[in-house]
């Protein structure tokens, strides 16, 4: 049963519900960061990561759980 179908008293903790996968591509953080303003260099697929803490591109938190959401409904 989908978890918004159910009575608050029905859940429980450690309930699942499996999705479909969703890969979140260079494209996606791309127009992330257009859409919310958010152009930290981190989430730029034009940095050159030479030196910072990161290896490569990398997603804002608020895009992952955003499209969490979008799974879950």
């Amino acid at each position: 049963i989908h978890p918004f179908k159910k009575y608050f008293e029905e859940l429980a903790i450690g309930d699942q519900l499996i999705t479909e996968k969703r890969t979140i591509t260079p494209e996606d953080i791309n127009a992330f960061a257009d859409l919310s303003g958010d152009h930290f260099y981190a989430h730029l697929t034009s940095t050159n990561f030479t030196g910072t803490m990161f290896e490569r591109q990398v997603a804002h938190g608020y895009l992952l759980m955003s499209m969490a959401a979008g799974l879950f409904v």
